[in-house]
């Protein structure tokens, strides 16, 4: 039997300089990784490549100002000038703008919408954290999306259930009346409302019904 391995080409970020989202601590040694998609123009890996080659050998710096005209065949697009940090913190909202988007989107769309995209494929948080560079479950929470599909799929999950009256109920647990005085003092009553007793009734299909008798004193 023979074997041969199949070799994929991808694109990564090393990481080389600390960050607000990259400590020193960290294990992991590269960001996402974006592998190729054959026959696809919208492949991640003949997008960098494209762009790199048409990079100023002059300057080692990634992002470059692009030369005012210039044509396909040349082989230098780029002056021998990088990008502030400003013009790259602008490029989202100033594409929105000169393409006449419906929406403003900023830099930071990108990872919100890479977030949500990783969700949705059913990748961990752990994992998520691992590409877009998030501390917490919290902090990554802020950033994911439900969509109007994904809400109608959950109805219709507790339509389908309840139809085939697959559903479990949760039971209630017990509740003393510490935890009754409790709840009612976080609702809006009067102040001389006060429980004086809880009569426990029988359980049925799993739910528990309290009988709760209350005196209002006027």
């Amino acid at each position: 039997m023979s074997s041969r391995s199949i070799q994929k080409r991808y694109v990564c970020k090393a990481i080389d300089e600390l960050t607000k989202n990259h400590r020193e601590n960290d294990k992991e040694s590269s960001s996402g990784i974006m592998p190729e998609i054959k026959d696809s123009d919208l492949c991640p890996v003949k997008s960098f490549i494209s762009y790199f080659e048409k990079l100023n050998p002059n300057t080692d710096r990634l992002w470059q100002r692009p030369r005012d005209s210039f044509l396909d065949s040349d082989e230098i697009w780029y002056n021998n000038v990088p990008v502030g940090k400003k013009t790259l913190s602008l490029f989202m909202s100033q594409l929105s703008q000169l393409c006449s988007l419906s929406l403003k989107y900023t830099n930071h769309s990108i990872r919100a919408t890479g977030a949500t995209l990783l969700s949705r494929a059913m990748f961990n948080p752990a994992q998520i954290m691992a590409v877009t560079g998030h501390k917490s479950v919290s902090s990554l929470s802020v950033y994911q999306r439900v969509s109007d599909e994904e809400k109608i799929a959950m109805g219709q999950a507790i339509g389908n259930s309840v139809e085939k009256n697959d559903v479990a109920v949760v039971p209630v647990n017990s509740i003393d009346e510490a935890e009754l005085d409790t709840m009612m003092q976080n609702m809006d009553i009067p102040s001389q409302m006060n429980i004086t007793s809880v009569q426990r009734l029988p359980t049925f299909h799993g739910c528990q019904i309290n009988n709760l008798t209350i005196n209002i004193n006027k």
